[in-house]
């Protein structure tokens, strides 16, 4: 008896876990876990997720349908994480019985959401874009019968859904849809206090800057969220961060930062089974490296693509990756491998890069072919070749390639004169690859600033932490006291002259980065290079040289110059006579301009503030001139009075009165941004450095115009 009662408390003992495993959880059980799950879903790698929501699961989800459609939802994300078809197909089709079989219709637009996103991965827009319309119309019927707390849920779905409809469509390059659908998604996301979904849009906008070539807008809006997800640590949107912010400086001829930020992703995505980003990752490093001529490094991230078998790759993919392998084996002209290489690709993918929409990538197939065919001896179809890609939307490094291959093959037949064209429009495209990569080095200074402005932020918070520490001391000890008192007064004095010393440091940074967008903005940047485009297609090579060697040069200019406080005068009168021939050009000849020196003043020993007049050139333009009928002038006149260097900027424009009359215009809030910025900065610098410049904006003495002086 007594052995028969130890062996049932020994079974009951031994099932117990069993009996708990399997007991049914209550609604509350159920929703608790839930929230549990989607706040750690950052924190935890996917596998580890499937299991606990497999084990949740276990525990009854069935008796509540709404519960049960939430945990597939799960389900079906983390799966997609992981790129597996087949799970998300089959978790699809059973949220669709769960809603159906218990009659919640109504929340069909989850079932569509989820055959959306297998269409999107699946690269089928035209279906993806079907349903994502369909969710975003669900959503809209549903919000109005739903009260005040389910309504900030669905609003935020919404905003979600808006985000990706956004993106469709801006990858189809219906950019004006694209734009409203993103405005409508951010009011949603400010209505709800959704950082999470601001900071998504934000990349969204930068995907549609960085698609029309304005890099400098995109980096902006890359690096506003990837430094909110890294703050916010949530790692699965920071992976998605780090591919646009290594995308970028890639573009921008950063190779060494790009490849950083792929590393960064690769880490991460490992550490959180992300796989269906590892893929493309592997293969852009790679190519990276192999422009760096890192070919055994390029080798390394291409074997981890062909070796990992957890992985999902595709017809293009595979394609991108033949590519990368045959450029290796040209690289290190090792005949027979490559030779072997190319053929591959050509046999299995050269159709590719005609198939509209294709990826920049694949363009990139058209050097390969050519470098193969020339090597093959087939000249004709190596040029014939170049000049396909050549017309074709391609990056810009591989443009230049593909020009250096085709002066070195005319140089080769002995045509020289052919060879010579393509040099010339080599050594223009050269040029705006070293602007881009000045635009990087002037992004990646905007990145360590911010980061330089954190660090000051924790050090104050130190310090003030020390002095509450010292406040909080023995004060019976009147010795100690007093020794405590004079010490918190000497840190006080310190910490007060530091703080001062910093926020006048910090003042400075402002200004001056607010003046260099004002000098470098996107839309002077991007509107020169398209009038030195229009030179180039009207074959006007003197012009078109001339234009890029301006451009170039006041680009560089402009970012030496941001780094000083005060430059040679001949420096800045340089700058701005580049400044404006470029923009005598963009206006077509609205205007002439003179800049007289007085004899004998020697420029290269006189100093003037750097950023300073380029801002009252521009004023003098476009609120001056511009609104003028007629065309206008400007004149810059620098002479000595009085033991004191004066500079003058004169223009005949419309004058003070026609922009106090149109004040309300962006146009009068722009110039006064930038007039507004100047007097900051002198007012800085004159604090600084005991300087006693003085600034007069007046009316012409004579006729309509403005008149500004400077005096230093």
């Amino acid at each position: 008896m007594n052995k028969f009662i130890s062996s049932l408390l020994f079974l009951l003992i031994g099932t117990a876990p069993l009996l708990c495993q399997n007991q049914q959880w209550t609604h509350d059980q159920f929703w608790k876990k839930h929230k549990e799950l989607k706040a750690n879903g950052s924190k935890i790698s996917t596998d580890s997720l499937i299991q606990s929501v497999t084990k949740v699961m276990a525990h009854g989800i069935e008796a509540y349908p709404n519960l049960h459609v939430k945990y597939i939802s799960l389900l079906f994300d983390y799966y997609a994480d992981k790129a597996d078809h087949d799970k998300m197909t089959h978790y699809a089709e059973a949220m669709k019985v769960v809603l159906l079989e218990n009659d919640l219709e109504e929340d069909l637009w989850k079932y569509y959401l989820c055959v959306g996103n297998i269409y999107s991965i699946n690269g089928d827009k035209k279906s993806s874009k079907f349903y994502r319309l369909k969710v975003i119309k669900g959503l809209r019927e549903k919000i109005p019968t739903l009260d005040e707390a389910e309504i900030k849920w669905h609003k935020g779905q919404l905003s979600g859904q808006l985000i990706n409809l956004g993106y469709t469509y801006s990858i189809t390059n219906q950019l004006d849809s694209a734009k409203l659908i993103y405005e409508e998604a951010m009011r949603l996301a400010d209505e709800n206090r959704n950082l999470h979904n601001v900071n998504k849009i934000k990349n969204s906008l930068g995907h549609m800057a960085y698609s029309s070539g304005d890099y400098a807008s995109a980096a902006t809006y890359y690096l506003e969220s990837y430094t909110y997800f890294k703050e916010a640590k949530k790692s699965k949107d920071l992976i998605y961060c780090s591919a646009y912010m290594g995308r970028l400086y890639l573009a921008l001829g950063q190779y060494e930062k790009g490849i950083k930020y792929y590393n960064e992703l690769i880490e991460d995505a490992k550490e959180y089974n992300l796989l269906r980003v590892l893929p493309t990752a592997y293969l852009i490093k790679a190519e990276a490296l192999n422009w760096l001529n890192r070919n055994e490094a390029a080798q390394i991230s291409l074997n981890e693509y062909f070796q990992d078998s957890t992985l999902v790759s595709t017809t293009t993919l595979d394609c991108y990756a033949k590519l990368i392998q045959a450029n290796i084996d040209l690289e290190v002209k090792e005949r027979s491998s490559s030779i072997k290489a190319m053929r591959k690709f050509m046999n299995d993918c050269a159709t590719l890069p005609h198939v509209e929409g294709e990826t920049d990538e694949l363009l990139d197939s058209y050097l390969g072919i050519a470098s193969f065919q020339y090597k093959e001896g087939n000249v004709k179809g190596a040029l014939d070749t170049i000049d396909m890609a050549l017309s074709s939307s391609m990056r810009l490094r591989t443009k230049i390639e593909m020009l250096t291959l085709k002066s070195t093959i005319h140089k080769n037949e002995k045509n020289y004169r052919k060879a010579l064209e393509s040099n010339d429009k080599l050594n223009v495209l050269k040029d705006s690859m070293l602007t881009l990569n000045k635009i990087g080095i002037f992004l990646t200074e905007e990145a360590n600033k911010k980061a330089a402005e954190k660090q000051i932020e924790i050090e104050k918070l130190e310090a003030e932490k020390k002095m509450i520490s010292l406040q909080d001391q023995d004060k019976h000890n009147v010795i100690y006291a007093l020794l405590s008192a004079l010490f918190l007064m000497g840190g006080l004095s310190w910490f007060y002259s530091r703080h001062r010393k910093e926020k006048m440091e910090k003042e400075l940074i402002d200004v001056k980065q607010h003046l260099l967008r004002q000098q470098i903005n996107p839309h002077f940047i991007f509107n020169t290079l398209n009038s030195i485009q229009s030179s180039l297609l009207l074959e006007d090579e003197e012009k078109t040289l001339n234009l890029f060697n301006k451009f170039s040069n006041l680009i560089r200019q402009v970012l030496q110059n941001s780094t000083r406080a005060f430059i040679p005068l001949d420096e800045e009168l340089s700058l701005l006579e580049n400044y404006l021939a470029l923009e005598k050009v963009r206006t077509n000849n609205k205007f002439d301009y003179e800049i007289e020196i007085e004899e004998g003043l020697d420029t290269s020993i006189e100093e003037v503030p750097s950023m300073v007049l380029q801002i009252f050139l521009e004023n003098s333009i476009w609120h001056g001139i511009i609104p003028k009928k007629e065309s206008g002038w400007i004149k810059i006149k620098v002479y000595r009075e009085d033991g004191q260097l004066l500079i003058n900027i004169e223009d005949n424009g419309v004058g003070l009165q026609y922009a106090a009359i149109n004040k309300k215009s962006h146009q009068h809030a722009k110039k006064s941004l930038g007039t507004k910025l100047v007097k900051q900065r002198l007012n800085l610098l004159n604090k600084k450095f005991g300087k006693k410049i003085g600034l007069n904006i007046l009316k012409r003495d004579q006729g309509a115009g403005t008149k500004v002086e400077l005096l230093v």
